[in-house]
């Protein structure tokens, strides 16, 4: 039966690259959404056993507080819009009620309409 055969191994997980390699490929890319976005918000210094800085990044990169500030900010405006897409939706639910009200007025309307000598 081939039920109970012997799975194949799986080849071992690859060495992630030298922080160096990562930092030169961060550096390469500027047209990535996701360093371009937010850049002053990215800092490898406060990042658990990465090597410091070398100098290079700007005092506003260095402010966590400011980057946690405006992702709560963010998230903030986010649940406002989700509700604003909330109560869209019910408008226009509502207003595709009043219309199917409407229409059948309308054909009620018509009906009495034509039923007049």
């Amino acid at each position: 039966m081939e039920l109970f055969r012997r799975k194949t191994a799986l080849p071992s997980r690859p060495q992630p690259p030298p922080f160096e390699q990562i930092e030169e490929d961060l550096a390469c890319s500027p047209a990535d959404v996701v360093f371009s976005l937010q850049p002053d918000c990215i800092s490898f210094s406060a990042s658990p056993g990465l090597p410091p800085d070398r100098g290079n990044q700007s005092k506003e990169d260095q402010e966590p507080e400011e980057c946690y500030q405006k992702v709560k900010q963010f998230i903030e405006m986010n649940d406002r819009v989700a509700g604003f897409a909330e109560v869209l939706q019910k408008k226009t639910d509502q207003l595709q009620s009043m219309r199917q009200e409407l229409d059948t007025e309308m054909e009620r309307v018509k009906r009495s309409l034509q039923q007049l000598p």
